[in-house]
């Protein structure tokens, strides 16, 4: 079952609740890297049913390990550079890589996977520069 006591959505929220109680810690987070070794350490008779895997959500593994400023730094980043391509419906020169730029921020909230391997992450980056590049200037 998905929310079962051992269920994949109960992993996930619990992961979700640790992070977040962990960037409450600290204004600039844990360090980056290190939310498993938190996972792993900081909450030994908490319950929880995982050990130290990094937690599932970009946005909730930044909250972790850079804390408040870290993610109001990267939410404000993302704002500033798709906020043209959103006001524009996508019709801008490179609309088509900032939609690809998005999908694979929005792969990076949902699987690990994506997090983890910095190779995959950075095409997200990469086409976001790609579709900065070739927007035209106002």
């Amino acid at each position: 079952l998905l929310f079962g006591p051992f269920g994949s959505g109960t992993f996930r929220l619990q992961m979700a609740w640790y992070s977040f109680q962990m960037g409450l810690e600290s204004l600039i987070g844990i360090g980056l890297g290190l939310a498993p070794y938190y996972f792993a350490t900081a909450f030994p008779k908490a319950g929880q049913i995982f050990g130290s895997a990094i937690p599932h959500n970009i946005f909730f593994q930044l909250f972790a390990e850079a804390g408040v400023l870290g993610l109001l730094t990267f939410c404000i980043f993302l704002y500033v550079s798709l906020r043209p391509f959103f006001l524009s419906g996508f019709k801008r020169p490179g609309s088509w890589w900032a939609i690809a730029s998005v999908g694979f921020f929005l792969c990076a909230m949902l699987y690990p996977l994506f997090i983890n391997a910095m190779e995959v992450l950075s095409f997200a980056f990469l086409y976001l520069g790609m579709a900065y590049a070739l927007r035209d200037k106002p």
